[in-house]
């Protein structure tokens, strides 16, 4: 779950099809500014804001409330991690994720997108 108040930025224009792992290395050494964090959304990079550090009690709140629900093996936590789905070149990097662990036992920078637990049915 990603949640702004200030409203993201595109830089640069739509790359060429099949630059996803191009996009991935540039968002990696992009010096973004103090506070911001680069995703790729839409095959286009998007600078937002990092959360306000009021939310960290929110998080922290929501965390612990998701972990007993959470599905075997698959961990709820705040760390920064880029989550990436190269068939739809997306790369998010969520506020609070649950997501299998196996997921950060791989080599890289890049979570795969796959490993996030769907939302189970209310």
């Amino acid at each position: 779950m990603t949640s702004m108040i200030e409203r993201p930025m595109a830089i640069g224009p739509t790359p060429a099809a099949g630059a996803f792992e191009d996009l991935l290395r540039i968002v990696e050494e992009l010096e973004t500014p103090d506070g911001y964090k680069a995703e790729l959304i839409r095959a286009k990079i998007v600078v937002s804001p990092w959360s306000k550090l009021r939310y960290k009690k929110a998080m922290k709140s929501l965390r612990r409330q998701l972990e007993p629900h959470a599905p075997e093996g698959h961990d709820v936590d705040v760390a920064p991690f880029l989550f990436v789905f190269p068939g739809t070149e997306r790369a998010f990097g969520p506020d609070l994720h649950v997501a299998d662990e196996s997921a950060f036992e791989a080599e890289g920078r890049h979570a795969d997108g796959e490993a996030l637990s769907p939302p189970s049915p209310s």
